[in-house]
């Protein structure tokens, strides 16, 4: 088994013709850091992956156990992973004028985000589940 430790929501059909036929596990990973000018990056909370409630994913929890990464499994993790998408695609904002996200206390910077993600949520209902 291989856990993707990537967001997104296409991990299977990407990693698969890498895997040698192994199982591929995809995650949404939880690791909210911050960039510094000196090019340090500092996590700012318990990092988290969580993986679908699969046969094998028990493996990766296990694993994990113990250490500063907790895991969680998900019943409906389609909709975990678009969430996470949805919540990278804003946050993208913030990386391409290098704010904080204090910059969405600006009504034409939270009428930009709220239409970016009305925008992404629509491909997400489209693509529907797998």
């Amino acid at each position: 088994m291989v856990c993707v430790l990537q967001n997104g929501v296409e991990q299977r059909q990407q990693f698969a013709p890498l895997t040698g036929g192994a199982t591929v596990l995809p995650s949404v990973v939880w690791f909210p850091a911050q960039r510094d000018a000196d090019a340090s990056v500092w996590l700012r909370a318990t990092p988290r992956l969580t993986l679908p409630d699969l046969p094998g994913a028990e493996r990766v929890q296990q694993a994990l156990a113990g250490t500063r990464c907790a895991v969680d499994l998900a019943a409906d993790f389609t909709t975990v992973a678009w969430r996470k998408l949805l919540q990278n695609a804003v946050a993208g904002l913030m990386v391409l004028t290098g704010r904080r996200a204090g910059m969405f206390a600006r009504e034409d910077i939270t009428a930009l985000g709220l239409a970016y993600l009305r925008e992404c949520l629509q491909v997400a209902r489209a693509e529907g589940p797998p």
